[in-house]
């Protein structure tokens, strides 16, 4: 049914039982620390997610320790890790909750997703982390890969494969795709901040589809990378003018360069996503009419078809200049909301267009 794949682990295969107990059925990704399988589990008879960690990364004793902190954690937004072990070849494993809708970044648009769907996914987030943090885990790498989807659209936090048992002091070692660690991190330890700094830019690649700093972005040099990061997360509203002031305000504060001006806790990360107003439209980008261009859909919820608003962002005829378009869509201009700019003003004439449909 499956395609034998080869795992980078050279005693891994799917034609051979893993730790005389789990039969793989199917590859379902990696990274830097290791790989998850799909596989049964002979034992219980349930399919469950296999994370396989290499050693070069992962000591047998951590990974030991953290997943039974972790089988502990049994909560709605979190993925249940049912144990962890150490096979006979030496590769730690961890035992995990499948969940076959995958990750959100599998399911999040290249153009980012509608802001109450971002909040409703950042909420169940900030829920779960804060349960891993109340029992002394810090995740270190909370990332749109590693929130899973369940049968019915709702986010649990997952994939504890790299998570540490805080020290005494609330830290741990840095660990983590650099990609969404926090600019304290490539100096100095992890906490509960910089797991909070993570969740703000997981939400800000929720409403724009891209993560704010890369590594490939930064020509793959880790010191470009450090900098950039050092620097701060620009403005969600640069990226996604439609969004409103409040979500860009918590996504601001969440990633903070400085740890002491970001939310202290999950929890208030939480408590200031939940007061958050719902937008009387529903905003979202989408592609664009014209090369080089920016589109948007606003749909209020009770509107009969037809009656959403499409506004559009293109080059005007004259150079350095933007033309804002803003109709019914199939209908008549919205002229108030209609303009040509200077490409500088362009995002500001944006957020005020979108400030007025909101």
């Amino acid at each position: 049914m499956y395609p034998m794949l080869q795992s980078r682990f050279p005693t891994v295969s799917s034609a051979v039982r893993f730790h005389d107990r789990y039969d793989l059925i199917a590859y379902k990704g990696g990274g830097a620390f290791g790989e998850v399988w799909l596989a049964t589990d002979t034992n219980t008879g349930r399919e469950i997610a296999l994370k396989l960690l290499d050693p070069a990364y992962t000591t047998p004793d951590d990974a030991w320790r953290e997943a039974t902190t972790l089988t502990g954690l049994r909560s709605k937004y979190i993925a249940q890790v049912h144990g962890a072990a150490l096979d006979e070849f030496g590769i730690p494993y961890i035992d995990m909750q499948y969940l076959p809708r995958g990750s959100v970044a599998k399911a999040l648009p290249t153009l980012g997703t509608a802001e109450a769907t971002a909040v409703r996914w950042g909420l169940r987030t900030a829920r779960g982390l804060h349960l891993c943090h109340e029992s002394g885990v810090l995740h270190r790498d909370v990332k749109p890969d590693n929130l899973l989807l369940s049968a019915t659209g709702d986010v649990l936090l997952g994939d504890f494969g790299v998570a540490a048992k805080m020290a005494t002091d609330g830290t741990a070692d840095p660990h983590g795709d650099c990609d969404i660690r926090a600019p304290e991190t490539f100096t100095t330890r992890c906490s509960v901040q910089s797991d909070v700094y993570s969740l703000g830019v997981t939400l800000y690649a929720m409403i724009t589809g891209q993560l704010p700093h890369t590594l490939a972005g930064n020509g793959h040099d880790i010191s470009a990378l450090e900098h950039a990061v050092s620097q701060g997360v620009p403005d969600p509203r640069d990226e996604a003018p439609h969004i409103t002031l409040g979500l860009a305000r918590v996504i601001s504060t969440a990633t903070a360069v400085n740890p002491a001006d970001r939310f202290a806790t999950a929890n208030d990360l939480d408590s200031a996503l939940s007061k958050l107003a719902t937008p009387s439209r529903v905003i979202t980008r989408v592609s664009p009419c014209a090369t080089s261009g920016r589109c948007w859909d606003a749909v209020h919820p009770a509107a009969a078809k037809g009656k959403s608003i499409h506004v559009c962002a293109s080059p005007a005829a004259a150079a350095h200049r933007t033309r804002i378009e803003t109709r019914y869509r199939g209908g008549n201009r919205i002229t108030a909301h209609c303009d040509e700019v200077t490409n500088s003003k362009a995002t500001t004439r944006l957020k005020a267009v979108f400030r007025a449909l909101l």
